[in-house]
């Protein structure tokens, strides 16, 4: 079984609770085809895309397009590896997706050489 998102839009002449909308189209999801045709006045029907989101990577740089109203965070796995101080983390909004994609949230350690410790260490 395929499951399908049903958003509607109703238009009322007066404010109506949201409870009375609900029981309405219950309601009318429960009338028989041919008794609806005189309870609902079927207006011109959109069918809703899917956002769609392409990105683009061309010489290390990448760029988006989006289609939509939709949400986008780039994420350069390779440069926050070589240094994660240029790159951030994906905001926790992504944290989910990034977990799909083996990212770790959790930022890693400051590096420190020995000999920086050391000189620090010596000037205190």
């Amino acid at each position: 079984m395929r499951e399908v998102k049903l958003t509607l839009t109703v238009n009322v002449e007066e404010f109506v609770e949201p409870e009375d909308v609900a029981q309405d189209i219950r309601r009318l999801l429960e009338t028989r085809p041919e008794d609806a045709q005189s309870t609902l006045e079927i207006a011109d029907v959109a069918v809703a895309k899917q956002p769609r989101v392409l990105v683009c990577v061309s010489n290390g740089a990448a760029d988006h397009v989006i289609d939509g109203d939709v949400a986008v965070q780039i994420f350069d796995q390779d440069v926050y590896e070589e240094d994660p101080e240029l790159e951030a983390l994906p905001s926790e909004r992504f944290a989910d997706l990034a977990h799909q994609l083996g990212i770790s949230m959790k930022a890693p350690q400051s590096r420190v050489s020995l000999s920086d410790l050391l000189s620090l260490l010596r000037s205190k």
